[in-house]
């Protein structure tokens, strides 16, 4: 949900090292990056120069307002409401 063009006022730069860090592991020793015969393997030297997080204010406040209403509705009408299981890459895990 945005209003206009203008993009950069949703960035906003993480500078908490143990974000960096991760990512950086990610980067350079996830998948193939430690097999030269892979095109990863360039990976391994890979550098951060910034990381930055998207943030949509407006929207996180008009969803923490639905998931609300939602939840009093539910309240209201004595249903329960459990959580689903998410099989998000397809292997069980």
């Amino acid at each position: 949900l945005q209003q206009g063009n203008e993009l950069e006022p949703f960035y906003r730069e993480v500078m908490d090292q143990k974000i960096w860090d991760s990512i950086l592991h990610i980067l350079q020793n996830i998948g193939h990056a430690w097999d030269p015969s892979k095109l990863c393997f360039s990976m391994s030297r890979a550098a951060i120069k910034s990381v930055h997080r998207i943030e949509n204010m407006h929207l996180w406040h008009a969803y923490k307002m639905r998931l609300a209403a939602m939840r009093q509705d539910h309240a209201t009408s004595n249903i329960s409401v459990g959580s689903a299981d998410l099989d998000l890459d397809g292997y069980g895990n």
